[in-house]
């Protein structure tokens, strides 16, 4: 794949580099705005190629190929805007064992601020604005400069659940949205239901606050349920896709 991907890359890159920027003047004026747009698309078909050469040459050390890799995926709620895009309200730990991903439990961020031991003075915003005494993984997204934030939400995890991460990853509602329309509706048989692109967010509010209780997991096996539909999914879909 990474080869393939160089290749068409190269192949790209000199069919954008022959052609020139305007419409030569062989090209009728009636397809001069097509050229232009083909022009476009090959400049934009030659950044993906870019990325996913740059994705496809660290891909396997990212997914633990000859080792363990482990990382946090923050479940943002962009509906609730917090300075990298959204509240964290859950996350999950994907874990990969020599490239295959043999583990992904979500948790309810609560069930892990609960678990914090001892003060963590939060910066002045979040004790004024928020009127939180203490700081924890919730809120642990505070800099917008997400490095930083997701290296203190590694650090919160590591302190409450015991867990070392190798690097943390964010996607909120927009995102699941789009994998959602990628995949198609999942049928999560254990609640009798669909979810979808379109009622994705409404779905998660039910099961969060509806009959709601203090200790209650309702929210993290929902999302667990989605979680693994959806990647069950993914992995099933056809090349095509």
């Amino acid at each position: 794949s990474r080869l393939t991907s160089a290749s068409l890359y190269q192949q790209l890159s000199l069919l954008d580099g022959t052609l020139p920027a305007q419409p030569p003047p062989t090209v009728p004026a009636r397809y001069r705005d097509n050229y232009s747009a083909a022009k476009a698309d090959l400049a934009s078909f030659k950044r993906s190629a870019l990325m996913t050469k740059a994705l496809l040459s660290t891909l396997p050390d990212l997914i633990g190929l000859g080792g363990r890799r482990k990382y946090g995926v923050l479940f943002q709620n962009n509906m609730e805007l917090r300075p990298t895009g959204g509240f964290i309200g859950s996350f999950a730990i994907l874990s990969f064992d020599n490239g295959t991903l043999y583990d992904m439990p979500v948790y309810d961020v609560y069930q892990a601020d609960g678990q914090l031991k001892g003060h963590v003075e939060p910066p002045v915003p979040i004790k004024d604005i928020l009127g939180e005494a203490n700081w924890f993984l919730r809120d642990s997204n505070f800099d917008p400069d997400f490095p930083t934030s997701a290296r203190r939400a590694e650090w919160f995890i590591q302190k409450t659940l015991n867990q070392t991460l190798d690097g943390t990853i964010a996607i909120n509602l927009h995102t699941l949205s789009g994998l959602l329309q990628a995949t198609g509706p999942l049928d999560l048989a254990d609640y009798q239901e669909t979810v979808n692109a379109d009622n994705l967010y409404e779905r998660a509010q039910y099961h969060a606050e509806v009959n709601f209780f203090p200790g209650s997991t309702q929210k993290k096996e929902f999302l667990s349920a989605v979680a693994n539909a959806l990647f069950t999914q993914l992995s099933n879909l056809p090349e095509s896709s």
